[in-house]
């Protein structure tokens, strides 16, 4: 009985090393769903009338994201990635603002905003270890570069500006092997963009421009499939 436990024992030893010392490249697709936290600011940049508003919403929404990487097994049933990804548009928000004077309580909603993530490309350098002969627990930081896109409509114009934001994301996650060579991994992102700011919009049967400031945050859960090459 002694030898049979220590033979499984073994067995299972042996299963996890041949899965964390497994090294080579990979792709992977996988669903993501993201709760879009927006933080923006509209304030007037000259002439004599102000609009200021704030806004600090939440929207979810959901995507795809595709992988491909490279993962190198480790001493002690642990492994190392990098991976390159692609994430197609995935956020939209609008929102409505007023026109109003400091010294006045009246307010006249001149317009909306609408702020899109039109897409996204990055890096994730991970970090795993194998709690047994299919599962592993991972952390990872993430670099991202993203295009938003932010449009002031009122009602005789369209106005649209677009930025380059990049930022960092530290993600926690899981994998499991459903097949030796065809992991699944659930994972949790927090994606933190640099502050950006709009050009100054001109608005209809105003004296002022109007800029806006983005500061945007996003709660992201990925479940994706990898293949190993």
């Amino acid at each position: 009985m002694k030898l049979k436990v220590l033979l499984s024992a073994s067995c299972l030893s042996i299963a996890a090393s041949s899965l964390a010392h497994e090294s080579g490249f990979y792709t992977a697709a996988g669903a993501v769903f993201s709760q879009f936290d927006a933080r923006l600011r509209a304030e007037g940049v000259s002439g004599t009338d102000t609009a200021s508003s704030h806004f600090n919403e939440q929207t979810t929404q959901a995507t795809g994201r595709l992988f491909a990487g490279y993962q190198q097994a480790l001493h002690d049933h642990s492994f190392a990635a990098a991976e390159l990804f692609f994430t197609p548009h995935d956020s939209v928000k609008k929102f409505d603002f007023d026109l109003h004077d400091p010294d006045s309580t009246n307010r006249t909603q001149i317009g909306s905003l609408k702020l899109s993530r039109d897409y996204t490309v990055g890096l994730n350098l991970k970090y795993g270890r194998y709690f047994d002969s299919k599962t592993a627990a991972f952390i990872g930081l993430g670099f991202l570069g993203s295009q938003f896109t932010t449009t002031f409509r009122d009602v005789t114009q369209s106005t649209s500006d677009r930025n380059s934001v990049f930022g960092v994301s530290p993600t926690v996650g899981i994998m499991h092997h459903i097949k030796p060579r065809l992991p699944v991994s659930l994972s949790y992102a927090y994606d933190i963009y640099k502050t950006f700011k709009t050009k100054n919009i001109d608005m209809t049967g105003a004296d002022d421009s109007l800029r806006i400031t983005s500061k945007n945050r996003y709660h992201t859960f990925m479940l994706s499939v990898s293949c190993m090459l």
